[in-house]
Formats: structure tokens, sequence, C-alpha cells
């Protein structure tokens, strides 16, 4: 498999690398603490991650308990918008995401809402007073979208110990690269996430001052005009002055400055691999790339498109090993142009990244696989069972 890699340029990996790389003797991630630095092979940082006689364990661990504490506090904040009654206009068994979201779409017609006497109203004051619940928007979010990239990193790299795949070392310090960056961004969501956790004190910061809702009433009695508007305007600030002082003292207005850096030139090999991914499925002419396909492209043979798919894909995942679709239909492209085991190391690679392992029925037996996960399964169990 190696042999047939393309790499991404040596120095544009420095630019991903370096920056996360502390003294590797003791390693740590960009806020200060241990982490898997980027300095060792991918067979020593999958046996790091997978050991729990390691150097690192406790840092596994400590990994494993931050994916446990933001699924409680998240848990913990729904069940008591949910006992609040402010799922009533999504479902009770709607996410604290679609909450936020149904949010950021009242909040920018407040003006309006606010005062019409209905459901919707009766949420937008709650939700517009309530400066916990607007300060849990971006921890929540973010640990939404970094425990996907935790998980994924880990997964890959513990896969590569139990699994019919190979990682390089380039690869491998990328993913220890983003897991670092991953669980420092985290551990900030968590720590917040705590500070603004409900309390049941009425006077705790954060809490919405009977005074604000008060006005809010008083404002609600007066036509729609002039005065109510910009009485209106006059609350909000004082609402966003009390929000930003409680803003201050959190943890990840303080770690933003520190990781922007990091995060952009991840977003920028995010995008690489999203490019690639794109002409990888129009060599392979799949939808939607399969109507009105250009003639350079359906002049070629079968054969050669496979082979231009494998090679847009390759120069993807160099870029983003942990692309998942990318990872797919690697093993598609592979499985035609070359050995079938080939193909089965991205199979069983992107099984590793959806959290499937084949040899672990308790991952493929608490889901119900998609179509891709299905073909995937049943081209690696070929590589223990022979063709079905």
């Amino acid at each position: 498999m190696r042999n047939l890699r393309l790499a991404l340029p040596f120095a544009a990996v420095l630019l991903l690398v370096t920056p996360l790389a502390a003294q590797e003797e003791d390693p740590t991630a960009p806020d200060g603490r241990p982490g898997l630095g980027t300095m060792s092979t991918a067979s020593e940082l999958g046996r790091l991650v997978s050991s729990s006689k390691s150097a690192t364990s406790g840092l596994v661990q400590e990994l494993a308990d931050l994916q446990s504490d933001l699924l409680v506090l998240h848990e913990m904040a729904r069940r008591h918008y949910l006992k609040r009654g402010d799922f009533a206009l999504l479902t009770e068994e709607a996410e604290l995401a679609e909450l936020h979201a149904l949010w950021k779409e009242l909040e920018p017609n407040a003006n309006v809402v606010l005062f019409a006497g209905d459901e919707r109203a009766a949420l937008a004051r709650r939700l517009l007073l309530d400066l916990r619940f607007q300060l849990r928007v971006v921890p929540t979010e973010l640990a939404i979208r970094e425990n996907i990239e935790l998980r994924r990193g880990l997964a890959l790299l513990r896969g590569s110990q139990d699994g019919v795949y190979d990682l390089k070392d380039s690869e491998a310090r990328i993913v220890a690269a983003r897991i670092d960056l991953a669980s420092s961004i985290l551990r900030a969501a968590r720590s917040d996430l705590h500070l603004l956790r409900e309390r049941g004190d009425a006077g705790s910061p954060g809490a919405p001052d009977p005074a604000w809702e008060t006005e809010l009433e008083r404002l609600a009695t007066l036509p729609n005009g002039a005065e109510r508007a910009q009485g209106l305007a006059d609350l909000r600030e004082l609402v966003d002055q009390r929000r930003r002082q409680i803003e201050s003292l959190l943890f990840w207005p303080r770690l933003e400055p520190k990781v922007v850096t990091l995060l952009d030139k991840r977003d920028a090999f995010v995008g690489v691999g999203n490019q690639r991914l794109e002409g990888a499925l129009r060599f392979l002419l799949e939808p939607p790339y399969d109507v009105d396909p250009s003639p350079s492209i359906t002049d070629l043979s079968r054969s050669e498109r496979h082979h231009y798919a494998l090679s847009e894909a390759l120069r993807g995942i160099d870029a983003d090993p942990l692309n998942e679709e990318l990872t797919y239909w690697a093993g598609v492209a592979a499985a035609e142009v070359i050995d079938p085991r080939e193909s089965r190391a991205w199979f069983d690679r992107y099984l590793a990244l959806r959290g499937i392992r084949v040899d672990k029925q308790d991952t493929l037996r608490r889901r119900e696989l998609t179509p891709h996960e299905k073909h995937a399964v049943e081209q690696v169990l070929q590589a223990f069972t022979g063709p079905r």
C-alpha cells in the first residue's frame, strides 16, 4: 500500500505538525496539557493509544473521561431546557443543537417575535434573557465538532494495531497533532460548560435578571413603534454587556487566540481533502457527477477512471487522513485497479473511522449499517474467511 501513496509535500506537512510539537520528551497539547506529540512513529502512536500499560495510559484515560464528562454536561443542559418547556416547538427527542438553531432563527427577528403573543414569543423571551443558554451555544458546538475529530483520530490510530491496514508515519503524526488540538479545545469547552451548568440559584451569574423581565413586560404594553424599538435596543445592550462580562471569564475565549492559526491550517487541509473527494467522485461517475460528465472523463476506460480516482483519493487522504468518504472511495477504486488486499485495507480503515471493527460484534449490532458500511464489512471479512 505504501508504495502507491502520493505524499503531501513535506513542507506542507510541517505546516500542520510543527506548531503542535513541544519538547517531545514531555509532549504537550496546545493548551499546555500533556499530549501525544508529533515525533513518534505510526506504530508507536498506535501502541500508545491502545495499551493500558503505556506511559500515556493516563492521557488516554483522561481523553475518555473528557468525552464522558462532555456527554453528561450536554445531557444535563438538554434536560433542563426540556423541563422548562423550551422544546415545545421541537420534540422531546430533539438535540440541544436543534434548540440552538431555533434560537439563531428567532434572535435576528426579535423585535417582531418577542411581542407576537404566541409560543415562539414566550420561548424567545426566555432565551433572550438567559445568558447561560446563549453562552452555552459556542462550547456545545465546539464539543460536538471536536469530539468527532478526537473519536476519529483515536480510532484510526488504534485500528492500525488490530486491523488490516497500516498508517504512514507522516499520517500518524498529523493525526496525533489533530488529537492534541481537539483535546485542547474539548477541555476548554468542558470547563466552560461546567461553569455554565444550572445550579438552581436565581442570583447566580448568567441567571435572568428580574428587572429585565419587568422591562420586557412593560415594552409589550407599548404599541409597535419607535419607543418600543428603542426600549428593546437599550435592554438588549444591557443584556449584551452582562454577557460579555461573563464571557471574559470563560476558558475558550482565552484559548481561541492561541489555536486559531492551527484551526485555520486544519481547515485548509480538510478543504484540500474535500476537493480531492470531488475529483475522485467525478472520475467514478458517482452522483451527482454522473449527470452530463465531461467528455474528458467519459472517453477514459473504466480502469483508467478508477486509476485517476484512486490518485485523487490518495492525495486527499495525505492532506486529511480523517476523511471517511475519501477513505471509502479509495477502497472502491483500489478494488478495481490493484490487488484486493489493498482495497480491504482501505475498507478496514474506513470502518475504523466509523467506529466499526469486524472482529468486535458489538460495534456491528448496536447500529444499522449504511450501504457503504455493509459493503466495507463484507470486503474486510474476506480477509479472514475468503470470498462469500
